[in-house]
């Protein structure tokens, strides 16, 4: 499976450092508003969603040892 494929937290990438994260309301709703310089837009999350939600984006580099995680979980997927 290709690694673009693949969901995965925004902080898993090694871009996460570069990215910014900003409280802003609109009416009566409270967001995240998430900046990641590499895919060029913001994206907007409940406060409670922004860590817990995964996804796919095209620019995903997994930090050191993620990679390794990932293989170990696919073993283990394997020997089910």
């Amino acid at each position: 499976m290709n690694k673009n494929d693949s969901y995965h937290f925004h902080r898993d990438c090694r871009h996460y450092e570069l990215c910014k994260e900003e409280a802003i309301t609109e009416g009566k709703h409270k967001y995240i508003r998430f900046m990641c310089p590499q895919l060029g837009k913001t994206q907007k999350y409940y406060p409670k969603d922004l860590h817990t939600i995964q996804w796919s984006c095209p620019y995903f580099e997994p930090k050191a040892g993620y990679e390794q995680q990932n293989n170990i979980l696919d073993i283990l997927e394997v020997k089910k």
